[in-house]
């Protein structure tokens, strides 16, 4: 049998797509190489971002029920009603707030864990794109330096850009043609940073030699050695040729990255004194990367109305505090006052949310004038969905009541101060009569007494 003197350069392995296995889904194991990795990141990526886009968009159903009930209270004339309904607008502003908070949190979290995550898809893409590199002789492989010296040179074989990162039919990513969830995996794969190199595989090339070359024939040894008992020919003899069957390496180094307590998905993330890492920088960077994959994006409800609910509701208490007459004027609440005021919401917002609902569900469908379609419209409160329309129907009610007010400083507003007003008006008529009738008297002492005699 003839032997083989082959040298080592650096090449790759493609890995054949395996036949379609239906339902079956992917596991750690399946994730051999760079692409493997570059798959699984990619597809983490995108559940992170799914889950960033998530948080801007919908509308906030507390939004809407504090502005239902923001309005309902400019509406309604009985102080006290209008208070409980301001109180109710006030607890799902700060409950808003809070969740507004939520969501901001995580906004920062998500964003963090992609950033971290980001460094991982970027080597292991590297990996990936060096596993596909090929190489062939050229046409004119040989250089002659001198006399005594010819080299050989490899070229790289145009390879295709990696399609890695592309999802498979269905927008779906797949991984050996299995069904692929990111947060199924006890661990994170990823790509060593530190052997990039072990991503391209070893080219070598394969001489022809002269004599049975037998002694160490099927293992990489020492050129010397490898060349013992083989005869030296002429170079025009060698025949070289690309060797593609022994070579070594053409996969990346696939870390398996420890994040989960227990080592599995379903686990918290572990602490960041127990995590692997070459720094704080890494730690901390695998810490924000589990942290993102395990928070659950906040769902705001609108608040359940009712007295158990609402009576120590703190936002609640300190609109009531502020607007019920009683508790208006006190410049601190003791606590007999506080408790008395959460009896009094307790009582006035009723036992559950179905009797709220039918106590002051009538004030929220009450009409309102506001600017809608570009003109003035009658519409019920309770459908005023945007803040223009909000502070339009508010800003109609200020102006109502402005109007109201004026009025009533220039006319009498009950029949007690209409019966005054009308014996004060007499009673200057009189006297503008007596102060005429005076004048008819020769002296002043004739003039009735009270008579506004001149």
């Amino acid at each position: 049998m003839s032997g083989t003197v082959v040298a080592i350069l650096a090449i790759t392995v493609l890995t054949a797509t395996p036949v379609a296995i239906k339902g079956q889904k992917a596991e750690l194991t399946d994730v051999e190489n760079g692409c493997g990795v570059e798959t699984y990141l990619t597809a983490l990526d995108e559940e992170l971002a799914r889950r960033q886009e998530s948080l801007n968009t919908g509308s906030n159903p507390l939004s809407k029920q504090r502005q239902t009930y923001a309005i309902a209270a400019a509406a309604e004339q009985e102080p006290d009603t209008a208070c409980l309904l301001a109180a109710v607008a006030a607890a799902a502003a700060a409950e808003q707030e809070n969740q507004q908070s939520k969501l901001q949190q995580a906004q920062r979290t998500l964003h963090a864990g992609r950033q971290a995550l980001a460094k991982h898809i970027k080597n292991a893409a590297v990996a990936a794109a060096l596993e596909q590199i090929t190489f062939n002789l050229p046409g004119k492989p040989a250089y002659q330096h001198d006399a005594t010296h010819v080299s050989l040179r490899l070229q790289a074989a145009t390879a295709k850009p990696s399609d890695c990162s592309k999802p498979a039919d269905g927008g779906k990513h797949k991984l050996k043609n299995k069904q692929l969830d990111p947060l199924r995996f006890d661990k994170i794969p990823a790509v060593s940073s530190t052997d990039l190199a072990a991503a391209l595989k070893d080219p070598a090339i394969k001489l022809t030699v002269a004599g049975s070359c037998a002694t160490h024939a099927g293992e990489w040894k020492s050129l010397a050695d490898a060349t013992t008992s083989c005869t030296t020919t002429a170079p025009s003899a060698w025949a070289p040729a690309v060797e593609a069957t022994v070579t070594t390496n053409g996969k990346a180094n696939v870390e398996k990255l420890s994040v989960y307590k227990g080592d599995k998905a379903s686990g918290e993330c572990k602490e960041l004194s127990d995590l692997a890492g070459t720094d704080d920088a890494a730690k901390q960077a695998l810490k924000d990367l589990c942290t993102a994959i395990k928070t659950e994006i906040p769902t705001p409800t609108q608040l359940a109305l009712s007295g158990p609910t609402l009576k120590n509701n703190k936002a609640a208490q300190a609109e009531a505090a502020g607007c019920f007459r009683q508790y208006a004027s006190k410049t601190e609440m003791t606590a007999t006052d506080t408790a008395n005021l959460e009896k009094l919401l307790e009582a006035a917002y009723t036992d559950s949310t179905e009797n709220f609902s039918k106590k002051f569900r009538p004030l929220v469908e009450k009409h309102v004038q506001v600017l809608r379609s570009g003109k003035v419209q009658s519409v019920t409160i309770e459908t005023i969905n945007t803040a223009q329309e909000e502070h339009d129907a508010l800003a109609r009610l200020r102006a109502k009541e402005m109007a109201a007010k004026l009025a009533s400083s220039q006319n009498p507003a009950t029949p007690d101060q209409k019966e005054s007003a009308d014996k004060t008006e007499k009673k200057d008529g009189d006297n503008k009569g007596a102060t005429a009738n005076c004048t008819t008297h020769s002296t002043q002492d004739a003039c009735t007494k009270g008579q506004n005699c001149k």
